[in-house]
């Protein structure tokens, strides 16, 4: 039987497109204030029931300025929204995505950091044979 398709893996394959090469992370890097704009992408639970995996993943968004910071977690919640249409690489896997919590700015306490968090909930399917 195949398994799940990794989370994180279908994260930067849905992301990266709209953020650029190398700029979708699973881990926040301790140089984050050199590499902004920066999205910090991974799952932290989520459930299945044998056919369909249920991850719980973030998707954080680092900027510069509040309006880079926004823009940009827009475009990442259009491109989560529109995973389950895209059928190719991993994002084929994808078959729902619902946003549990839309981006919003939250306090970060690094000096010239703005932060956006959101919240998605992922339906995935098994791939491979």
């Amino acid at each position: 039987m195949s398994g799940f398709p990794d989370a994180g893996r279908v994260l930067r394959a849905v992301l990266e497109p709209v953020v650029g090469a190398g700029s979708v992370v699973s881990q926040r890097p301790g140089d984050l204030s050199s590499r902004l704009p920066l999205v910090h992408a991974y799952r932290f639970g989520g459930s299945d029931d044998g056919v369909f995996d249920a991850p719980s993943c973030s998707v954080d968004v680092y900027a510069v300025t509040h309006a880079q910071g926004f823009a940009l977690a827009e475009r990442c919640r259009e491109a989560m929204l529109a995973a389950p249409t895209r059928g190719d690489g991993l994002a084929a896997a994808v078959d729902d995505v619902t946003t549990v919590s839309g981006p919003v700015e939250v306090e970060y306490p690094g000096d010239g950091v703005r932060m956006w968090a959101s919240t998605y909930r992922l339906s995935m399917r098994r791939v491979g044979a």
